[in-house]
């Protein structure tokens, strides 16, 4: 009988306190990607690229659900055959990274001063 009264008490919620109260807690969103590097044709498109120190690159994987592996010295996407990987790059220098399924997909990612470096 408890369970009837309380639907009742839920549907008279005004929408926008259900909306605030789900708010709460939830991370910040990942920054906006600087490059986007698609990953396709079993290769890095383009292979290589520049972003200032503080900004991100996303790898997207669309390569018909082959396996692939984006993979440097302080980055690891996993094994993946979907979806979007993404790192931020804070030191300035240049980070060669590959992927270990296909060893011959190679890739470069140069980091140039500006934004924010750790």
């Amino acid at each position: 009988m408890r369970r009837r009264a309380l639907l009742p008490a839920l549907l008279a919620v005004p929408v926008a306190a259900t909306a605030a109260a789900c708010g709460r807690g939830r991370a910040a969103a990942p920054p906006r990607p600087a490059v986007t590097v698609v990953v396709r044709n079993i290769a890095f498109e383009p292979a290589e690229v520049e972003v200032e120190s503080g900004q991100v690159v996303e790898w997207v994987f669309d390569d018909g659900g082959i396996l692939h592996h984006v993979q440097g010295e302080e980055f690891d996407s996993g094994i993946v055959g979907a979806g979007t990987f993404r790192h931020e790059f804070t030191e300035v220098g240049e980070r060669p990274y590959l992927c270990s399924v296909h060893p011959h997909m190679t890739g470069l990612v140069r980091v140039v001063a500006g934004g924010r470096q750790r």
